[in-house]
């Protein structure tokens, strides 16, 4: 889940192959669009009748938008590592393990997933300071407990650190967990 993230672009130019996937095309346009290169796209049916695959003039990065859930190893094989800032913690219940699985089935062998995602106490919505305009959640809480209930056996989940943001809950200070998923080799 790529988003917009000018991180992409820093990589492939340092020589890495980079693959994107998100569900947002307008995040993929802008990311392109102040990329400076070209792009091509074509469909990519595997991820559902409307989704797309865009790909770097140069071939070293490929974007998919299309349902997160139909990714597979399939299609780009599997990844040493993976990242994923503010995407994974728009699921819970049956579909943040669905993910998880997903996350688990692309990761190849000793490779590694870096996480961030919010971890708040779902108490604070309560609060009357909030006036929050939006159905909140999503973003749900992203747990120590349910990383490793997600994860485990297969993986190693290790919380990096803690780490506040005030970017969430209408400027409120709210708790980020960095987790490392290590799979086992």
């Amino acid at each position: 889940m790529c988003g917009k993230t000018v991180d992409m672009n820093w990589l492939a130019d340092r020589g890495l192959q980079v693959v994107g996937l998100d569900i947002a095309l307008e995040a993929l346009v802008q990311f392109m669009t102040d990329s400076g290169h070209n792009w091509s796209a074509q469909a990519a049916p595997k991820l559902g009748p409307t989704a797309k695959l865009f790909t770097r003039d140069d071939g070293k990065i490929k974007l998919y938008c299309g349902d997160a859930f139909n990714f597979s190893s399939a299609l780009e094989g599997q990844f040493d590592a993976i990242y994923d800032c503010d995407g994974f913690h728009s699921f819970t219940g049956s579909l943040f393990q669905n993910m998880a699985n997903v996350m688990k089935e692309v990761l190849a062998p000793g490779g590694r997933f870096l996480l961030d995602a919010v971890n708040y106490d779902p108490k604070m919505l309560e609060r009357d300071d909030l006036n929050i305009e939006a159905a909140i959640p999503p973003p749900y809480p992203v747990t120590v407990e349910a990383m490793r209930n997600a994860f485990e056996p297969e993986c190693e989940v290790e919380l990096l650190e803690t780490h506040i943001e005030t970017k969430v809950f209408c400027l409120t200070e709210t708790p980020f967990n960095a987790y490392l998923v290590k799979k086992q080799e």
